[in-house]
């Protein structure tokens, strides 16, 4: 067996394991919890260079990763707006102040 065959079969099963994750986060991101059961992560160490047939894999798969993220980010702050929000009109305060105003009286 070759250094190169054991190189290439490392960056396969790498490849294969992160687009299984990236695609079972895409499908689930409406499910912010989903993201959350997955096991942490720890990048190998003992892998080297890329070899050139997987680089066009890889940089596919590090688009989806960084969109992916963004989407995730984006939902964060919108569920951030929204919990400050709820903060702002909770029923909890001593002093209820008015945030709408009814302009159809």
């Amino acid at each position: 067996m070759s250094a190169n065959w054991v190189a290439d079969s490392k960056w396969t099963q790498l490849l294969n394991h992160l687009e299984s994750r990236v695609s079972y986060v895409e499908r689930t991101a409406e499910n912010a919890e989903a993201y959350f059961l997955l096991p942490p992560w720890t990048p190998p160490t003992d892998l080297g260079e890329c070899p050139s047939e997987y680089v066009a894999r890889a940089r596919n798969l590090l688009e989806r990763h960084e969109m992916l993220m963004t989407k995730l980010a984006e939902q964060a702050t919108k569920v951030h707006h929204e919990l400050e929000f709820l903060r702002a009109t909770s029923s909890n305060t001593e002093s209820p102040v008015p945030h709408y105003v009814d302009q159809g009286l």
